[in-house]
């Protein structure tokens, strides 16, 4: 089954539930902290864009999903992730993209 751009929003959202999910300054993250492809065996935290991949690595849908993450929140997806307060920003971000699409977060 072909995954829409909510359901991929939605599985990358719930990749995040718990903080310790998420990181900053890479893609992944390991139990070490270390630094590793989102596809990973070994990943267990994401930045934004990382979960997005991690649920479906490439294509028009991951696209889709990524862009409209950046137009919810009007500037480079990295540097919201990365920035201060990041984690609560990417959440809303998620939330937002979601209900836009008609989805429930």
């Amino acid at each position: 089954m072909t995954k829409s751009t909510l359901d991929v929003l939605t599985e990358a959202y719930h990749l995040l539930d718990d903080k310790k999910r998420w990181t900053q300054g890479a893609l992944a993250r390991d139990f070490f902290g270390e630094a590793v492809s989102e596809q990973a065996a070994t990943a267990v935290a994401f930045c934004a864009a990382g979960a997005v991949y991690r649920v479906i690595p490439s294509g028009k849908i991951c696209w889709d999903a990524l862009d409209l993450l950046e137009d919810v929140v009007e500037e480079d997806l990295t540097i919201v992730n990365d920035g201060p307060d990041g984690y609560r920003r990417i959440r809303a971000a998620f939330r937002k993209a979601i209900r836009s699409l008609g989805g429930k977060p």
